[in-house]
């Protein structure tokens, strides 16, 4: 498991990497999206409240040996005051 920022304070967040294993993205402790292997945008949240949030990763191993997970970047949008 793995918080990634370990917090922010914004209304979106999008993280973009590689996964070869199915994963778990966590919102303030909320599940938000369950995926399978991907590259490129892993995740994209909708509109979140304007406030601090915490980002919650749980990548699962799969059948083979070759489990890999990767982050490019995380971007995080704030509008408004």
């Amino acid at each position: 498991m793995t918080t990634i920022p370990p917090r922010f304070l914004g209304n979106s967040f999008s993280l973009f990497g590689f996964a070869s294993c199915p994963y778990d993205i966590f919102i303030d402790d909320e599940v938000k999206s369950r995926d399978t292997p991907t590259l490129g945008l892993l995740y994209k949240s909708g509109t979140l409240e304007q406030t601090r949030h915490n980002v919650t990763l749980v990548a699962h191993s799969n059948s083979s040996n070759s489990t890999q997970f990767s982050f490019d970047r995380a971007e995080i949008s704030r509008s408004g005051g």
